[in-house]
């Protein structure tokens, strides 16, 4: 079925689908399951034979090795998959590896700020406690 007709305009072509209808008509058709479809399943297959090395991953272990093994895997799993540039895909992965990389740093490092405005406010408390009678 032909997406759109001849418009009112030269040069324009007029949608035979209502606007609002159009992702179910996209996300509906058979050409766009098959692909859905196929490049669900890629994506399990690499998943499921990374799954170990994620899984097996230990707090002595070295996560630039890993990151480096997982994007070349994606790329290679990818690479002749329809529609799809695996270098785009390999850059999601890397994009939320570094994101997560950078707050996981960020968490790990002690808050020293935090730790002596938590130490004066806990020593407010204690005066005020002493001032009321109730031993510290």
């Amino acid at each position: 079925m032909p997406c759109s007709r001849k418009g009112d305009r030269a040069g324009y072509s007029q949608l035979r689908v209502a606007a609002p209808e159009i992702k179910a008509t996209i996300f509906g058709h058979q050409e766009f399951t098959a692909f859905n479809t196929s490049a669900t399943k890629l994506f399990a297959k690499w998943k499921k034979a990374n799954a170990p090395q994620l899984n097996g991953f230990a707090k002595d272990g070295h996560p630039k090795q890993l990151i480096d093994a997982l994007a070349e895997d994606l790329l290679a799993t990818f690479e002749k998959a329809p529609l799809l540039d695996p270098y785009d895909i390999y850059q999601h992965l890397m994009d939320y590896w570094a994101e997560t990389m950078r707050l996981a740093e960020r968490y790990a490092m002690p808050l020293p700020a935090l730790n002596d405005e938590v130490a004066t406010l806990a020593a407010r408390v204690d005066v005020h406690l002493r001032k009321m009678g109730f031993a510290v």
